[in-house]
């Protein structure tokens, strides 16, 4: 993997802090290292920072790769 860790936003104070891609399953839990929140991932969670973290992680695990948009040439 290219890029191991992921942003992830804190639920409380909004601040953003990296995870490792592998830790971030059904269950996992985080403590946010400014508020000391302690943060679990779940995909039926309701806290829409939860759900996109979980989402980048599984995208990146599976091996997605987000097509480039074209840009012209420049002469």
């Amino acid at each position: 993997m290219a890029d191991d860790k992921i942003k992830v936003l804190c639920t409380k104070c909004k601040n953003p802090f990296r995870d490792k891609v592998s830790n971030m399953r059904e269950g996992y839990q985080a403590q946010c290292p400014n508020c000391y929140r302690l943060i679990t991932f779940d995909n039926t969670s309701q806290d829409s920072p939860v759900l996109r973290a979980m989402r980048d992680a599984r995208r990146i695990r599976n091996g997605y790769v987000a097509p480039q948009p074209d840009q012209p040439q420049r002469l």
